[in-house]
């Protein structure tokens, strides 16, 4: 973790994502929006009735093909919860395009327990 980052202003945190972003992805042109949201010394809690706006969430996003969302604003704050989330997500991009409707596998020698 990075403490340090929270003094940094919100221009900045988004600049410094979106430089990665542009090497990983290679992202390019500018955002409609973003936002910064700051937990200082916390993990962020979810509301009461939090599981039923996911679900409706998530059952409006499956009627559009080809958006899906990944993150820790549905299922869970920590890092496994968000990789299992984008996992899914890659796994319903590529089923359009893929002969193996099997779900992606993990490339066994790279793989962690969890």
């Amino acid at each position: 973790m990075h403490p340090e980052w929270l003094a940094e202003s919100d221009e900045q945190l988004i600049a410094w994502v979106r430089s990665d972003l542009k090497d990983l992805i290679g992202l390019r042109g500018e955002p409609e929006l973003t936002r910064v949201v700051r937990w200082n010394n916390a993990m962020p809690q979810y509301h009461l009735g939090h599981r039923q706006i996911a679900d409706q969430i998530e059952h409006e996003v499956a009627a559009l093909p080809g958006l899906e969302i990944a993150g820790n604003a549905l299922h869970g704050v920590g890092i496994a919860p968000v990789v299992r989330t984008a996992r899914r997500a890659a796994e319903r991009l590529v089923r359009p395009w893929s002969s193996d409707p099997a779900p992606l596998q993990r490339d066994k020698s790279t793989a962690t327990s969890s």
